[in-house]
């Protein structure tokens, strides 16, 4: 089993009101823009959070509806990044800006850019 067990998780999401759900995601939605940055990403992340029970692997998910460019924080990809065991990983928002960066690295290096992302 990965991560930390919390049961009190599904309850305090819920304890949103459909209304700040709404000017929340619609706010973070539009600080993304048309073109993703680690900055664009960071500020939406950090706006998504705002929300109970919502943190930043939990925000990286919610934008990937509006943008497949954006990095999901899983497990798998941090402890990847990281190169560390699940036991380490931290799931803050200073975290999540050095995961972005680093994975704006990596594709950089790859040689990728849009043809993986759409990042540059």
């Amino acid at each position: 089993m990965r991560g930390k067990f919390r049961p009190q998780l599904k309850q305090l999401i819920s304890s949103n009101s459909p209304e700040s759900v709404k000017s929340l995601s619609e706010k973070g939605f539009s600080e993304l823009g048309n073109a993703s940055t680690i900055q664009s990403i960071a500020t939406a992340v950090k706006t998504l959070s705002e929300l109970k029970g919502v943190g930043p692997a939990t925000a990286t998910f919610i934008l990937q509806a509006k943008s497949d460019d954006i990095p999901l924080m899983s497990d798998e990809a941090m402890m990847q990044v990281f190169d560390c065991d699940e036991k380490k990983l931290k799931y803050d928002h200073k975290t999540c800006v050095t995961f972005l960066e680093k994975i704006y690295e990596i594709v950089a290096t790859l040689g990728k850019g849009k043809a993986f992302f759409g990042l540059w």
